[in-house]
């Protein structure tokens, strides 16, 4: 694994899987191909990777952030 910068924090940045979406959900929603290919991309990675529902997190969990913003659907 590449080291990241993503989360805010050293053990998620070594340790955990960032995703990126472009846009500002705070402004819009994500189009509907962006939920689709990130509902598929996160249903590959828990199913290859083994990683439970409940460690699936958002961005502002780790870090004082409004992303993913109030308009990404994030349940």
């Amino acid at each position: 694994q590449m080291h990241g910068a993503h989360a805010g924090s050293e053990e998620y940045n070594q340790r955990g899987i960032g995703i990126c979406l472009i846009g500002n959900f705070e402004e819009s929603r994500p189009s509907a191909a962006q939920l689709s290919a990130i509902k598929r991309l996160v249903a590959a990675l828990k199913r290859d990777y083994r990683i439970p529902a409940d460690r699936i997190i958002g961005h502002k969990d780790v870090k004082a952030t409004a992303c993913p913003g109030k308009n990404f659907p994030f349940a």
